[in-house]
């Protein structure tokens, strides 16, 4: 299954949403990716394997299950999660990428390539889920700034 959306970060036009700059969402996709133990539900513990120039190896746990990724990054632009290929799990990829047409317009769009979900009947759930994930992402990386955490 491919997919992709498209979340606006910034509306100039709205004065009750708090602006967020490119420093810190990018901030944000950093610590989302460091810390995800704030941003993904059900995750018992994260070690990181690996770390190198752009890019950290990290096991993730939930329960008995454990997911090895590489998350890319990619300065000021990009977040890329690869998973590994497992018994369980083949191999799939996120990328959450900054897009500013205009300064001050910040949009995060979201892409994802997962073979496990290629023509399931619940495909659009999994959309759905993938959407509301990443918009609470962004409402966390909100809180982060507000608290002064990523500038």
């Amino acid at each position: 299954m491919k997919y992709e959306h498209l979340i606006q970060v910034n509306d100039p036009n709205d004065p009750a949403i708090a602006p967020l700059t490119r420093v810190q969402l990018w901030n944000g996709l950093v610590a989302r990716a460091k810390n995800p133990g704030e941003f993904v539900y059900g995750l018992d513990a994260m070690r990181v394997v690996t770390r190198g120039n752009g890019f950290i190896e990290r096991e993730l746990h939930f329960g008995k299950r454990v997911i090895s990724d590489r998350v890319e990054f990619v300065e000021q632009q990009s977040t890329c999660y690869r998973i590994r290929p497992s018994a369980e799990f083949p191999a799939s990829r996120m990328t959450m990428a900054i897009e500013e047409p205009e300064p001050e317009h910040l949009f995060l769009r979201c892409s994802y390539d997962n073979l496990m979900l290629d023509g399931a009947e619940y495909e659009e759930f999994i959309k759905r889920a993938y959407y509301e994930a990443d918009l609470d992402a962004v409402s966390r990386i909100r809180k982060l700034a507000a608290q002064g955490m990523l500038d």
